[in-house]
């Protein structure tokens, strides 16, 4: 519901403001955390389709297909949503995946988590 409403509310500081050649958004300010093999990493980024992370390139391989989960701090709470991906590319420092197709849960989760951003930094914009 809040999906439709907030997706066009978004800030610079959340989304990418130019033009790109991806297929979904990145959000850079969502606080979050990847586990991949009992071994958590920084997020850099992360969209609908895929994440970045920081780690060292060399443990990761092209074409690789890993198992991670993502954990978001909401409010006083934390949401773990587990899900596959491939590595796509690698960088000096950082390692960009692309999921495997979205089951409807997860993609309802994901979309739950982003509503959750949007209001609260709509709510946080309000405040005086």
């Amino acid at each position: 519901m809040f999906g439709n409403f907030f997706g066009a509310m978004t800030t610079a500081e959340t989304q990418e403001s130019t033009i790109s050649r991806r297929k979904t958004t990145r959000r850079y300010s969502d606080h979050c955390v990847c586990s991949i093999g009992g071994k958590s990493y920084p997020v850099l980024n992360w969209s609908i389709s895929g994440l970045q992370i920081t780690a060292d390139d060399r443990l990761f391989a092209i074409g690789q297909e890993v198992e991670f989960s993502l954990k978001f701090k909401i409010r006083a709470s934390i949401v773990e949503v587990k899900h596959t991906a491939t590595v796509v590319r690698k960088s000096r420092g950082s390692v960009a995946f692309e999921f495997s197709p979205l089951s409807r849960t997860v993609r309802n989760d994901f979309q739950n988590i982003m509503d959750d951003f949007m209001a609260n930094e709509f709510a946080n914009s309000q405040m005086l």
